[in-house]
């Protein structure tokens, strides 16, 4: 699993896998949780999991895990 994070646009995204672009078949957007914070998932296909991308990532994600993500210019790097 890859952890980047967008310090500036507050944006985490968690890679499970390698993958490209393309390979997304649809997005799904988690509205109403428990967890501060907006989170949209990626699936192929097959309907598996690729990766997960959390807006507001510093106001629901631990800090510990955001201080060891990888910095990114982008949401979602390829």
């Amino acid at each position: 699993m890859r952890v980047t994070l967008n310090r500036q646009k507050n944006i985490a995204y968690f890679r499970l896998t390698e993958y490209n672009d393309a390979d997304v078949a649809r997005l799904y957007s988690l509205v109403k949780h428990d967890v501060e914070g907006e989170f949209t998932f990626e699936f192929d296909k097959k309907g598996r999991l690729l990766g997960f991308e959390v807006k507001f990532a510093s106001q629901g994600l631990p800090q510990n895990l955001l201080a060891e993500a990888e910095p990114t210019r982008f949401a979602n790097p390829s």
